[in-house]
């Protein structure tokens, strides 16, 4: 069966925070494997960017995705699609 959005939202999403591109400043020495891994996620959903994850990803605490966000920054995830 193809996936819903939302489907490959989720599965997207937990490539991109669970992955090494996902963590926090700590591990900026692995940024050359966070961008192989953003590689997979915006094959998987090319459209993938900053906004979208900002608008679809819901988070129980105020600028939670932050962290997320700046690290998928560092390896190369555009602003917008």
């Amino acid at each position: 069966a193809e996936e819903t959005e939302t489907e490959v939202t989720t599965r997207v999403a937990a490539v991109a925070m669970h992955s090494e591109m996902g963590k926090p400043a700590a591990n900026l020495d692995r940024v050359e494997q966070g961008r192989l891994a953003l590689q997979e996620a915006v094959d998987a959903k090319p459209d993938l960017s900053i906004e979208y994850l900002s608008t679809n990803l819901p988070t129980k605490v105020p600028g939670g995705l932050e962290p997320y966000l700046q690290g998928l920054r560092r390896c190369g995830l555009s602003e917008t699609a």
